[in-house]
This record gives structure tokens, sequence and C-alpha cells, in this order.
């Protein structure tokens, strides 16, 4: 995968607030049988991923029992 050099200014949903990001392209990708060419990832950073921990937590203890 190699990363492009480009920076965009994305809206951040109803918030009003922008976010860096950049583009990555992985010339080949398997999933599963299928070869996708050329797919494109939009990078975001770390602090923009929202996790809802407690329903994680719940299904981990469902898929335990």
């Amino acid at each position: 995968m190699r990363i492009c050099p480009v920076s965009l200014d994305l809206g951040a949903g109803t918030t009003g607030q922008t976010v860096q990001s950049s583009l990555a392209v992985a010339d080949s990708l398997w999933l599963g049988s299928v070869l996708l060419r050329h797919v494109v990832f939009l990078l975001l950073p770390d602090d923009m991923l929202f996790l809802n921990r407690s329903a994680i937590a719940s299904r981990v203890l469902l898929a335990n029992r």
C-alpha cells in the first residue's frame, strides 16, 4: 500500500469541525477469492475512531457463553 502525498480537510459530521486526512492506494487486495485492484483508502487520525466500549464488552460476554 502506498500513501499518496495529498492533504484533505474533511468535515466531521454535524459538529462542523474539520479533520486532516490523506489517501492510500493498494495496488491489489484479495477479499476471499475476489481480487480488487487500485483500491483507495481514506486515512484518518486515530482520535476520529469512536468505539462504544460497553456495546463491544456485552457482545464479547454473549459470545463467550
